[in-house]
């Protein structure tokens, strides 16, 4: 497949980035809530709640999210929450070891605000 951001087959349900790893960034925020994580995401189906936006990251393991959550956001809409969807790709890793990961990076203060 070639470059870029596709849709799956169901519209508006997943978006898929088929770009190159390292060109990941932030998605264009839409709604209050993101779920973001590998390709297994795009198996969805069926619309979430309106509120709901869904990105898949084919391939993707815990530290491309942890480097895309760190880059400068293009839009700065406050989410009420953000779901990583991760594991399968990092399978030979312990979860304690991922959560440790996560919590030790500073880079993701959840008390930071566009206004901040």
């Amino acid at each position: 497949m070639g470059g870029g951001k596709t849709t799956s087959s169901f519209p508006a349900v997943v978006t898929t980035h088929r770009q190159k790893k390292g060109e990941w960034k932030w998605p264009v925020i839409e709604q209050d809530i993101l779920i973001m994580g590998t390709g297994g995401l795009a198996a969805i189906t069926s619309s979430p709640k309106e509120d709901i936006q869904i990105e898949s990251f084919p391939g993707a393991r815990f530290q491309h999210f942890t480097d895309i959550l760190t880059k400068d956001r293009a839009n700065k809409k406050v989410l009420k929450f953000i779901i990583c969807y991760v594991g399968l790709n990092d399978r030979s890793l312990l979860c304690e070891n991922i959560m440790s990961k996560f919590n030790n990076n500073d880079d993701l203060d959840t008390g930071k605000t566009p206004d901040n």
